[in-house]
C-alpha cells in the first residue's frame, strides 16, 4: 500500500486454454476497506474472443459474518452517489450459513467509474447498511480504474 491510501497493485493471470486473461487487486497481504468491517477486491476477466464482453465483479468480504441465515438467498444492494442501485442475489452454501463473501457483477462500468459507492445493504446478513466514507469511495474508484485500465 502507498502512503495511507488504499491503492493496490494489479495482478495479471493468463489462461490460454480458456482464452481468458484476468486482472485483480493483489490482496495477498490485506484487502482494501470499503466500510467498517467490509473489505473488497476487484476482478476483470478479458476474453480473447471479441464476441464476449469483458466481465467485472467486486467481491465483498464481510468480517465476522459467518452465521446462520434464514433464507437460501441473500440480496446485496449497492447504492451509488447518483442514486443508481445495483442488486445481486447470492446463493448461500448448503448448510444455510453466510460465510461473509458476496459478489457484485458490474455491468455499466464506465458509469460506475464516475460515481462512488454511497452504501451497501446486505439483506439477511446485517440490519444496518454499510455507509462508505468519501476517502474509501475515492480509493475504490482509484482501484477500480487501475483494474479497468490494466493490460
Amino acid at each position: 500500500m502507498l502512503s495511507g491510501a488504499q491503492s493496490f497493485k494489479v495482478l495479471k493471470e493468463e489462461n490460454k486454454e480458456w482464452g481468458l486473461t484476468s486482472y485483480k487487486l493483489d490482496c495477498s497481504k490485506s484487502s482494501p476497506l470499503l466500510a467498517n468491517k467490509l473489505n473488497y477486491t476487484i476482478n476483470k476477466d478479458v476474453f480473447e474472443s471479441k464476441s464476449k464482453q469483458d466481465v467485472y465483479h467486486v467481491t465483498l468480504l464481510l468480517k465476522g459474518a459467518y452465521k446462520p441465515a434464514l433464507n437460501k438467498e441473500m440480496t446485496i444492494s449497492t447504492i451509488f452517489e447518483d442514486g443508481t442501485i445495483v442488486t445481486n442475489k447470492e446463493t448461500l452454501e448448503d448448510g444455510g450459513h453466510f460465510d461473509g463473501k458476496c459478489t457484485l457483477h458490474l455491468v455499466k462500468i464506465d458509469q460506475i467509474r464516475k460515481v462512488g459507492i454511497k452504501e451497501i445493504k446486505i439483506n439477511g446478513a446485517t440490519d444496518k447498511p454499510f455507509i462508505v466514507n468519501k476517502k474509501n469511495r475515492a480509493d475504490f474508484i482509484k482501484n477500480l480504474n487501475n483494474v479497468v485500465n490494466a493490460e
